[in-house]
């Protein structure tokens, strides 16, 4: 499942990265949406982020 995904990924990056920093949640979406855009729409699924 794609949520399973990317919990491993998320841990993989954690536990594997020694450098860690601070970033923005509009950052963070940018990330997402980058990785997983392709993905979803194969699955026909549309991601919308709105930040305020």
């Amino acid at each position: 499942m794609l949520i399973d995904k990317f919990d491993t990924y998320l841990g993989y990056n954690l536990e594997s990265s020694t450098k860690k920093k601070l970033i923005s949640v509009k950052e963070l979406s940018k990330i997402i949406d980058e990785e997983y855009r392709d993905e979803l729409i194969q699955l026909g699924i549309q991601l919308d982020i709105k930040l305020i």
